[in-house]
């Protein structure tokens, strides 16, 4: 049995409610994205600016072991480190 080529026409109900809920969501959505991209540009800036600074701060610990640890391997150094 060949059914042949059919053609079903049906209206579909408005799946948007009404335009003002539409208007609501889109100023939310915009304001949301607004408020992301500062905060992104905040935090980028931060660490910018803290980046130097927190190598400056591991440098003084890596340093900081190593001189603690000398005497603990036995290693000959001169008196003045």
């Amino acid at each position: 049995m060949s059914e042949g080529n059919r053609k079903f026409i049906v209206s579909l109900p408005r799946l948007i409610p009404d335009d003002d809920t539409v208007n609501n969501f889109m100023e939310s959505a915009q304001t949301f994205d607004g408020g992301m991209k500062s905060t992104v540009l905040v935090n980028m800036l931060i660490n910018i600016a803290l980046s130097g600074s927190l190598q400056m701060v591991w440098g003084m610990i890596n340093t900081l072991q190593i001189t603690l640890h000398l005497p603990a391997i036995n290693t000959k150094s001169p008196t003045n480190v």
